[in-house]
């Protein structure tokens, strides 16, 4: 019954007329795809005779987003998602960016285009309609283009939101576009750098979902534990990265449970909770010098730098049969050691290098990924 009322209600508000309006809408907040697209339209004034509008999920933290984004960005228009203000504007809007989906039930059909998914990130695991079964195979967004990062990505981008191949434009991800600026999460954080030989970071996708749109639990999953890494494993690092100066920097899954955990202070390591993150990633990633991660869809990102990567993943059997790949062998794709003890860590921060992939991450290796969405939009 209440799909009915949604299909009806989505019917209704179709012939609503839009206006010069455009919705960007994230998670986190302000951040990612949509970030990186929102920011490359205002810093080169494209989009200038439309009203930009952005739709806060984080209720609790809406009054310092709104700050902080009419600081970087004076003009800007800032809703609450579910405020009526958020709701009639994305009715109203002409373009609706985002990336996790918004609104799903709402399928509103002014526009053949109105509707661009930015995601968050080129498949590794099965997500969407890939899922081979249960609730999350069900619930895709509404799509009427989404982006990928190479052909080999744009067939299972269409599988995934049951597209066609047509309207998944191989563009490149905006947020990508980022790599190459500076990053002030250094200066935030008081982390004086330039005394390290080299910095890492450690990108560990979440096992324990405390999302509340969906919770779930992929692979293993253990109280204090990056990796295979405890506590102790994790002071034991620490005392190495010391030695040769490294700066390790960790940052925990927005997704993950692991960010209430209370975790020890370390010299060389550093770990980054999301309610403590108030910096863009793509920039701090761009100044790393390897990186470390498991089934994270940063792998594919990273590589446009060609960077050393390592994988952590002592659990990928498991994490196959629970989730499952959207590649045959996902060995074979990663391009780096798996890694899957202490020693093999400490090996591959000491003896690391950049390897090819096996097949095509990235068309473009540029910056170009937004300009190149606004042009097939016509957005000038």
């Amino acid at each position: 019954m209440q799909g009915v009322v949604y299909k009806f209600l989505s019917w209704c508000l179709s012939y609503v007329p839009t206006k010069k309006v455009i919705c960007f809408n994230s998670f986190p907040d302000y951040s990612d795809n949509a970030f990186a697209l929102f920011k490359c339209m205002c810093d080169n004034k494209r989009g200038n005779d439309y009203k930009l509008v952005w739709l806060i999920n984080d209720k609790g933290n809406f009054s310092s987003l709104q700050k902080i984004i009419n600081q970087d960005y004076p003009g800007i228009f800032v809703y609450k998602k579910s405020s009526l203000r958020g709701i009639y504007n994305y009715i109203i809007s002409r373009y609706v960016f985002y990336t996790h989906g918004i609104f799903g039930s709402l399928n509103l059909k002014q526009h053949s285009d109105k509707f661009i998914n930015l995601w968050h990130g080129m498949p590794l695991k099965k997500i969407g309609l890939l899922e081979q079964s249960g609730i999350h195979r069900k619930t895709v967004p509404n799509v009427d283009y989404t982006i990928a990062t190479s052909r080999v990505f744009v067939r299972l981008m269409a599988g995934i939101f049951g597209i066609p191949e047509k309207s998944v434009l191989c563009v490149g991800q905006p947020r990508n576009d980022l790599l190459n600026i500076p990053t002030d999460y250094f200066e935030k954080a008081g982390l004086n750098i330039t005394h390290y030989k080299k910095i890492g970071i450690w990108l560990p996708t979440y096992r324990y979902s405390i999302n509340s749109h969906e919770q779930r639990q992929d692979g293993d999953y253990h109280e204090g534990f990056i990796g295979f890494c405890n506590q102790e494993d994790l002071k034991e690092l620490d005392t190495y990265l010391k030695v040769i100066n490294h700066l390790l920097l960790i940052k925990i899954h927005p997704m993950d449970k692991m960010q209430f955990f209370k975790f020890e202070k370390f010299t060389n390591i550093h770990i980054i909770k999301p309610q403590n993150f108030n910096s863009q990633l793509y920039p701090l990633l761009g100044k790393c010098d390897y990186m470390l991660t498991d089934f994270s869809s940063v792998m594919f990102d990273y590589e446009i730098l060609e960077r050393p990567m390592g994988f952590v993943c002592p659990d990928i059997e498991k994490y196959s049969a629970n989730r499952g790949f959207v590649f045959d062998n996902v060995k074979e794709v990663m391009p780096g050691p798996i890694i899957n003890n202490l020693e093999e860590l400490k090996s591959f921060i000491t003896n690391n290098k950049y390897i090819t992939p096996s097949i095509e991450f990235n068309l473009y290796k540029d910056s170009m990924a937004s300009k190149r969405i606004l042009d097939f939009l016509k957005i000038y």
